[in-house]
């Protein structure tokens, strides 16, 4: 979904809820408001075209933020790499 916004539910860095992809985040804005999101201790995050959002007011850019605290590939493969196995024996 190319140049979507993409809209999510976080708390304490856990996906919530993935809310659905929206044309620009005006609309994604909107849609949040609308149903109430602003949650105590939960984060309205929007991520289109590598670039992260945080809504407060309105939109914060966290990019660099957002991506220090995803894991590496590294970790990804160490917690889930069994999960992609390329080559697995039951087939």
């Amino acid at each position: 979904m190319q140049n979507k916004v993409s809209l999510h539910l976080e708390k304490e860095g856990q996906l919530l809820s993935h809310l659905g992809y929206y044309n620009n985040l005006d609309d994604a804005k909107e849609q949040a408001d609308s149903i109430g999101l602003l949650h105590e201790g939960c984060e309205v995050i929007a991520e289109c075209e590598g670039r992260a959002y945080l809504l407060t007011d309105d939109w914060e850019e966290l990019t660099d933020e957002y991506e220090e605290n995803q894991p590496t590939w590294e970790q990804e493969w160490e917690d889930f790499g069994e999960v992609y196995d390329d080559d697995p024996n039951y087939i």
